[in-house]
């Protein structure tokens, strides 16, 4: 049996570009192999523990416009 591993790696959930062209080759892809058993891993909901959306979100913002939790937050690291 063909397997096939879809790794969804976007922050942006199904909303990423990358997720949704992922998604329509993976359509394309079961169509055209029925049998085929079809794995998906999505990061952006099972978050790798240093980078959520929120945390990601945070860097982009100007530091005005940040909460008080993602104030905390630095994309730099100073030792």
């Amino acid at each position: 049996m063909t397997t096939l591993l879809q790794i969804n790696a976007s922050i942006h959930a199904d909303h990423g570009q990358s997720s949704l062209l992922a998604s329509k080759f993976v359509q394309a892809f079961a169509h055209s192999h029925p049998d085929a058993q079809i794995i998906v891993r999505d990061l952006a909901s099972d978050t790798v523990p240093h980078l959520s959306a929120e945390r990601f979100a945070a860097f982009l913002s100007k530091p005005e416009e940040r909460s008080a939790r993602r104030a905390t937050w630095s994309p730099i690291r100073t030792r």
